[in-house]
């Protein structure tokens, strides 16, 4: 088993033959589709194949990278509100609480020397981070 701070779409695949796919976040109710076409789920099979070799083996911490001194959760974040995405909707892309991104927002500030979210933008753009 393999964690990942986002997974863009929650499925399950079998033998490449058919793959069960959830709706995003906010459609809870909606019921999942079943996928039976070989081009879609060939491509959904790429998508898991790249989401998996970056994950983090179950129960393996998520070290900072020397590099950064983010991890690679604060690193999806800040792409997230880079990107745009307000607190709770960030919380909702990473299955966490909005309290919890706070949290990270805060750490990311911290680790770029910033006094705020504008100023460590501007930072981790020239870094490259973003």
């Amino acid at each position: 088993m393999r964690t990942s701070p986002l997974i863009p779409v929650p499925m399950v695949a079998r033998d490449q033959a058919a793959a069960l796919v959830w709706p995003g976040p906010g459609a809870h109710a909606a019921p999942a589709v079943l996928i039976r076409d070989p081009g879609i789920v060939r491509v959904l099979g790429g998508i898991f194949t790249s989401h998996w070799d970056t994950a983090r083996q179950l129960g393996e911490p998520d070290i900072a990278d020397p590099a950064t001194g983010l991890t690679s959760a604060e690193m999806t974040l800040l792409a997230l509100l880079a990107n745009g995405h307000t607190d709770e909707a960030a919380a909702r892309r990473l299955g966490v609480s909005a309290r919890t991104v706070q949290r990270q927002a805060s750490r990311i500030i911290e680790t770029l020397e910033a006094t705020s979210r504008f100023q460590a933008g501007i930072a981790a753009a020239r870094r490259g981070w973003v």
